[in-house]
């Protein structure tokens, strides 16, 4: 067989499986339609009566799910005060009252709090207070009351601290030094020390 005839058989098998593709698919869409208007639902759906496909956000189906705390989620609450520079860390279990929150639901109505981490095991939260800590409102400082020494209870100039005695001192006779700690706020711990700290300043000032 000589190369023109194998290339013209060629072709023609190829001309006859295409056709034969043709009109199988021509076939089975005329069945497809047939059936399709015979069905009772036909005037529904050029009616529009008929529901389309459904549409689907493709974010919704790769969104992880929101992290809620559980009763055994250790909330961790790292408060600081400004007025004093500390930092208070308070641990506890969420328990049944704060089980269940997201991370928008657990500080909502908090006032300063920024959550630092959240996750079903602990959550981490940073809470900005206004004052002194605790510790500081407690402890007795001396400081400056109307120009005089005076000792308060809580740290000076915080807002919160009560004047206890203001001493028959007038702070400006006092070295720059000792007026500017003053003003941060002189710890005493006893009153033995409050005693030790006021007759030094007494020395300062010539009595």
């Amino acid at each position: 067989m000589t190369l023109r005839r194998r290339t013209f058989v060629l072709f023609s098998l190829v001309a006859a499986v295409a056709a034969g593709g043709f009109v199988f698919t021509y076939w089975i869409f005329s069945q497809q339609a047939e059936r399709f208007l015979r069905s009772p639902n036909r005037e529904r759906w050029f009616a529009g009566q008929l529901p389309g496909p459904r549409r689907v956000d493709p974010l919704t189906l790769s969104s992880p799910p929101v992290p809620r705390t559980t009763a055994d989620t250790v909330i961790v609450r790292r408060t600081y005060y400004p007025d004093c520079g500390d930092e208070v860390v308070v641990r506890q279990k969420a328990g049944k009252a704060l089980s269940g929150k997201t991370a928008e639901e657990l500080v909502r109505g908090e006032g300063q709090v920024a959550v630092e981490s959240f996750n079903e095991r602990e959550v981490v939260l940073l809470v900005t207070a206004s004052g002194a800590c605790p510790r500081h409102l407690a402890q007795r400082y001396l400081g400056i009351a109307d120009g005089h020494v005076a000792i308060f209870q809580g740290l000076p100039g915080g807002g919160k601290a009560k004047v206890i005695e203001v001493f028959d001192l007038e702070a400006g006779a006092l070295p720059e030094r000792e007026v500017q700690d003053l003003r941060r706020g002189v710890p005493v711990r006893s009153d033995d020390e409050l005693k030790r700290v006021l007759q030094s300043y007494l020395e300062l000032v010539g009595f």
